[in-house]
């Protein structure tokens, strides 16, 4: 299923968790009906969708159905979004313009989307001080991404909670690896280690 959440600027924060986390639930009890394993989803998020799939899944655990998540797969993620990261993190530094994705660009994606409220763990899933108990983890990170620090971070944070995680940070490769051809070896790597994190989470369904 892909997820059709609605978007800033005209819908602001919560929007887009309230239409992921209900197409989530919609799809945890209908999924069976178009042939799928209702006892074993994973969730997938490229950048901001990244986000939605942390906070979705940090949600399903508050609410007690976190079980019906076995993998929750991020590519480019933003865990933290508040302006003191933006400041401190390296790979915002290092990464500030140059290589499409700018930290420019992230500040203006955080004031359409949810100005003043970065400290709000459903905006910043990696401000949620309590990880234990989510599903496994696959994290995506690219050398030269102003992101990649956040993704170090909520990979560390997630281990320190006895989450699996497998991640990886291609190098050489720009936020999402976007521009790679499908074929390239670095598409190959990462689609292998999303298998094999597949594999290895369903078999305990």
């Amino acid at each position: 299923f892909a997820i059709d959440y609605r978007v800033a600027p005209e819908n602001k924060f919560p929007a887009a968790v309230n239409d992921s986390y209900n197409a989530f639930k919609w799809i945890a009890r209908h999924g069976s009906e178009f042939g799928g394993d209702t006892g074993r989803i994973a969730l997938i998020g490229i950048s901001a969708g990244a986000n939605l799939v942390a906070v979705v899944t940090q949600k399903a655990k508050n609410e007690g159905i976190g079980n019906k998540i076995k993998l929750q797969i991020m590519n480019g993620l933003p865990a933290d979004l508040s302006p003191h990261n933006m400041e401190t993190a390296a790979s915002y530094q290092q990464n500030a313009k140059g290589y499409w994705q700018t930290k420019a660009a992230c500040y203006f994606a955080l004031e359409l989307y949810a100005p003043g409220q970065y400290n709000d763990p459903e905006v910043s899933p990696l401000r949620t001080e309590d990880l234990k108990g989510l599903p496994p983890a696959v994290i995506i990170n690219a050398e030269f991404d102003p992101l990649r620090d956040d993704g170090f971070a909520y990979a560390a944070k997630l281990r320190k909670y006895g989450v699996k995680v497998w991640d990886k940070c291609f190098a050489g490769q720009i936020h999402m690896l976007l521009g790679l051809p499908p074929g390239a070896e670095e598409i190959k790597e990462m689609e292998t280690i999303i298998k094999t994190a597949m594999k290895e989470s369903f078999q305990t369904h």
